[in-house]
């Protein structure tokens, strides 16, 4: 049995059994809610800034876990993936829908924490031609960005939410680096 902690201090078994029991009686759904609302919320609060939509998705996002909660299946992935796998679906879902594209809000820690992987040559300290050439992503590469370096997620964690394994996870964002390399030098 895994007895890996989660950051809320709860063992993998001990979600199990809360999934379980959630499943049995949906009253019990409040305490994956109360579990993983916050955490879930910041995910989508940074692809969105507004703190009201982000609420709304967040809602929607909850929703669908507990429609959907009896086809979870534990597969050694944490839950929380499964809930930001639904996240990051609602959030894309809520911006198709508007016709505008995501945004991401971003500090100048988070994109000189990204920065330490691009050659101080390749953007010679100007931040903003970095973020520039980021707007040239697309949605699927900025959301890799996000993932690694705004929301600190390991490349294992990215696979688990993306449903993609984790070597798969580290190549593709090796290769956004890399295109982020060359959009800087073709500045």
């Amino acid at each position: 049995m895994i007895t890996e902690t989660l950051e809320n201090s709860y063992t993998i078994a001990e979600i199990e059994t809360i999934i379980k029991a959630s499943i049995q009686d949906i009253n019990r759904f409040s305490e994956i809610y109360d579990l993983y609302y916050e955490q879930v919320f910041r995910f989508i609060y940074q692809r969105n800034g507004s703190k009201d939509e982000s609420a709304d998705i967040a809602s929607t996002v909850f929703l669908k876990a507990l429609e959907n909660l009896k086809k979870y299946q534990f597969r050694g992935i944490p839950f929380l993936a499964w809930l930001l796998r639904i996240a990051s679906n609602e959030v894309i879902n809520f911006y198709r829908n508007k016709k505008i594209p995501v945004t991401y809000n971003l500090n100048l820690k988070e994109v000189q924490n990204m920065s330490d992987e691009i050659e101080e040559s390749d953007f010679d300290n100007n931040w903003q031609n970095l973020i520039n050439v980021m707007n040239k992503l697309s949605s699927e590469e900025m959301e890799l960005l996000h993932l690694r370096y705004f929301d600190g997620f390991s490349y294992s964690r990215i696979g688990e939410i993306l449903n993609i394994s984790e070597n798969g996870a580290a190549v593709k964002m090796h290769r956004i680096i890399q295109s982020l390399k060359k959009l800087l030098n073709n500045k």
